[in-house]
């Protein structure tokens, strides 16, 4: 565990990045939410907290939120939801000589480039960060820097790095090739889809982002010399230390992108500081990585190769584990990982993923601009009965926005909000003005196609027509059509989905922030805004918690949206494969796994 070396040490949290679940159509181009903003939200309306409630739910959280974080001792294993016992028939064990994995196709390999999570669990272990990713869900871990120092005010991080950091190719890797990199990502004309993870922090990124300075020196970004960098963030920040480990913060070789331009990251061209290098690149086929001997680690990296193959057929990917040429298969069938569960095969895995799947109430429109409104939807789903029966793949219903993942590693207790109460539902309709349904006006929801949702919206539709008389009409779209009607607001009720970009509850609060992009309710309470606001300033982490718990509390009482449920991730491993750590999103290096006949 890196230790910050200040008078003041800062709470780490659990490793965590910005990734897609692509499986279920979450996230797709997705931006960070906080000051990421287009247009702001409507006006408020009725029913949503006054200043009076939100003092009080302050007052309720300083009682309650008085948890400190846990140690990196504390978290081994934290995270796994499900483990069978029972060994397969007849199960075939992969070649020994190389770690072989499925994977969704990257676009690309360039970290200023990368976007969504295969290119992610890819790019970790050709491109090592200042930080890293630790083996399970515990703290960061160093990578190119040994360690770290953060200012009073909790805004400028100032790193060390190792000496004798070489590139694969054996040049120095210094200082300055992080901030190439960064600078690169935000000089415009590269077109990174990375560059708002920086701008969105450091202090002037986002103006030279913009072309509204052009002087790279506003950017606090600060090269010290050959082995030390300092970042001014525009906030306190207590989780940048999580932040710095997605692929957007590593280092790129200026060298390699000058003498080959576009074509730099192909085999033969790429140059990485990571455990392994780049061998083979077939498109849509396989990628073959082999271990990288300038690695400043590369004494413990056990496995000399590995095969990654690429497809997004969820029957492929078991075959590939059946016929015994993968050793991790993933993602896989719902109906299938049912069947596995009720029979405890041994090689299936099941782990949280810090993900939550809500549906999106078009919030200032009728008839979801009435309170009572809201509320009834919200008790008249059994969350407890989609995730057991429709799901059924261990994941934990959702009665609220934040995931249940940071009491172990943040001290953060959960808010939960109210679950099924079918007679209040009614009672909270009726008084809206429409008994038994009756006046209710037409209502569409709006998914996204793939099976899962597919159950998930008729699963809703019946909820709601049985226990409160509501006709809803399903409406299935592509999802580059459904993004767009999430944007616009052109829906009524549609399903969506947010992953962490990094593990703090924050990534989910800020969502709903009035002038966040992706805050596809419209969502807008001033006093839930100034709770954050509050919340972005506070260094003191007692003191955080309990905001963090008031503005949970916040949204439980406007219920801006439905949440449904908190996502899993289910995958076979072959026990030959050792080293293997719960992740909650599902990003490992490789360089922690062994293979064991």
């Amino acid at each position: 565990m890196i230790r910050p070396a200040t008078r003041r040490l800062v709470p780490l949290t659990l490793t965590l990045t910005l990734t897609l679940t692509l499986s279920l159509g979450c996230g797709g181009n997705k931006k960070a939410p906080g000051g990421a903003a287009s247009k702001p939200a409507p006006a408020t309306h009725a029913g949503y907290a006054s200043q009076a409630q939100v003092d009080g739910f302050l007052k309720e959280c300083r009682a309650t939120q008085t948890g400190t974080p846990a140690g990196a001792d504390r978290v081994s294993g934290y995270g796994a939801v499900h483990r069978g016992n029972v060994p397969p028939a007849g199960r075939k064990v992969p070649p020994s000589d190389s770690f072989r994995w499925t994977q969704r196709p990257p676009e690309y390999l360039d970290p200023n480039l990368m976007s969504g999570a295969p290119a992610h669990s890819i790019g970790i272990n050709l491109f090592e960060g200042l930080l890293a990713h630790a083996a399970g869900n515990g703290p960061p871990v160093p990578g190119a820097a040994t360690r770290y120092e953060v200012s009073e005010d909790g805004r400028t991080y100032t790193f060390h790095l190792r000496k004798g950091n070489r590139w694969s190719d054996g040049k120095p890797l210094t200082a300055n090739d992080f901030a190439y990199s960064w600078m690169r990502a935000l000089d415009p004309k590269t077109g990174s889809k990375n560059a708002q993870q920086i701008w969105l922090y450091v202090v002037g990124a986002e103006d030279f982002n913009k072309g509204v300075s052009k002087d790279p020196g506003s950017v606090g970004i600060k090269v010290i010399d050959d082995l030390t960098i300092a970042v001014t963030l525009k906030s306190p920040t207590p989780y940048f230390p999580e932040l710095i480990t997605y692929i957007a913060w590593g280092p790129v070789p200026r060298h390699a992108v000058e003498k080959h331009g576009k074509q730099w990251t192909r085999p033969g061209n790429i140059v990485v500081n990571g455990a392994y290098t780049l061998e083979k690149f077939e498109p849509r086929s396989r990628i073959v990585l082999v271990k990288n001997e300038a690695y400043w680690d590369a004494a413990n990296v056990a496995i000399p190769r590995s095969d990654v193959f690429m497809t997004d057929n969820e029957d492929t990917i078991v075959n590939y584990y059946v016929t015994g040429q993968v050793h991790l298969a993933q993602p896989l069938p719902p109906d299938k990982v049912r069947t596995w569960i009720s029979q405890s095969r041994d090689d299936l895995q099941i782990d949280q993923h810090m993900c939550t799947y809500y549906l999106a109430l078009r919030n200032g429109q009728p008839p979801f601009d009435d309170p009572l409104v809201r509320r009834a939807l919200a008790l008249a789903i059994d969350r407890e009965k989609l995730a057991k029966f429709v799901l059924g793949r261990m994941e934990r219903p959702a009665t609220h926005f934040v995931p249940e993942m940071f009491e172990k590693t943040l001290g953060y207790s959960a808010v939960r909000g109210e679950g099924l109460d079918g007679d209040e539902a009614k009672r909270l309709l009726s008084e809206a003005g429409y008994p038994n349904g009756s006046g209710f006006p037409k209502v569409e929801l709006r998914y996204n196609t793939l099976e899962v949702n597919r159950q998930v919206a008729e699963f809703v539709q019946r909820s709601l027509q049985e226990n409160l008389g509501i006709k809803v009409a399903l409406n299935n779209m592509e999802w580059k059509s459904m993004l767009k009607v999430l944007r616009t607001g052109e829906f009524q009720l549609a399903r969506a989905a947010w992953c962490a970009d990094y593990a703090d509850p924050m990534t989910f609060l800020e969502v709903l922030r009035s002038t966040a992009t992706v805050n596809y309710s419209r969502y807008n309470n001033p006093r839930y805004d100034a709770l954050l606001d509050r919340i972005t300033m506070t260094v003191d982490h007692t003191e955080r918690n309990i905001l963090m718990c008031a503005a949970e509390k916040t949204l439980n009482h406007d219920r801006p949206i439905l949440p449904l449920f908190f996502y899993t991730h289910a995958y076979l491993l072959h026990p030959s494969v050792k080293g293997w750590e719960p992740q909650y999103q599902n990003m490992h290096m490789l360089k922690y796994l062994k293979l064991r006949p």
